[in-house]
């Protein structure tokens, strides 16, 4: 007896339900693959669905409406800045310490608690920025960063080992905090075709940043002394 023909019943939701296959959609759906039910409208997936994901990661940006105005020039400049300010006021430490450590009587090896504090609090501080730039936006974020990178660099030119932790900690905060910001306002304006090479110029703020520090902060200790380099880097 010649097999029976394979026949198509009327499309649902997209999806061809084939008689004598062996395949439904109810056996589809449990893939996650069907399509939205009649009557329901589709929703959109985002890191809110995820409880963890929506507290250590910024809300995935919007479609943004044809009309909106962007300005991804402005972006890159205000963003590049700030994280060249970050990067080299992280870096001071690290330049400055061969010579001014043993004017605080403070041995030069100590100067990894300084770094491995700044950075520990870097990491939790970007971990935790996605609530405040859901709720602020990353230009308001930006300027946190900025206020806690100024006041730490100010509370570094005290000398002292407590006022040096707490710099560490105040620097670690805002450097955390510059590259979620950055990366939130970059997604408001670059165009979609174009991002790439707009994260990968703003990225490039870390390695200049960290040249400024080695070209500036030396000659500033020779010319002006540690505590005004300091403090310029702070301004």
């Amino acid at each position: 007896e010649a097999p029976s023909p394979i026949t198509q019943r009327p499309a649902r939701d997209g999806l061809v339900e084939r008689a004598g296959s062996g395949v439904s959609l109810e056996s589809v759906s449990g893939l996650g693959m069907e399509g939205p039910s009649e009557g329901r409208q589709p929703t959109a997936r985002s890191n809110a669905g995820s409880p963890m994901l929506a507290r250590v990661m910024p809300a995935l940006p919007q479609q943004r409406p044809a009309d909106a105005e962007t300005h991804p020039w402005l972006a890159l400049r205000s963003m590049l800045a700030v994280q060249v300010l970050a990067s080299l006021v992280m870096s001071s430490a690290a330049v400055l310490s061969p010579a001014v450590a043993p004017q605080l009587g403070i041995p030069a090896e100590r100067l990894g608690w300084f770094v491995a504090l700044a950075y520990l609090v870097a990491m939790l501080s970007g971990l935790s920025s996605g609530p405040w730039v859901r709720r602020f936006g990353g230009v308001r974020v930006s300027q946190c960063a900025l206020v806690l990178l100024a006041a730490g660099a100010t509370t570094a030119v005290w000398g002292e080992p407590a006022a040096l932790l707490g710099a560490a900690m105040l620097i670690g905060a805002g450097y955390g905090l510059s590259n979620p910001a950055a990366t939130a306002v970059l997604g408001r304006h670059v165009p979609v075709q174009s991002s790439g090479l707009f994260f990968s110029m703003k990225q490039a703020g870390v390695p200049i940043g960290v040249a400024l520090a080695g070209l500036t902060l030396p000659a500033g200790l020779v010319w002006l002394g540690w505590r005004t380099s300091v403090a310029l880097a702070a301004a």
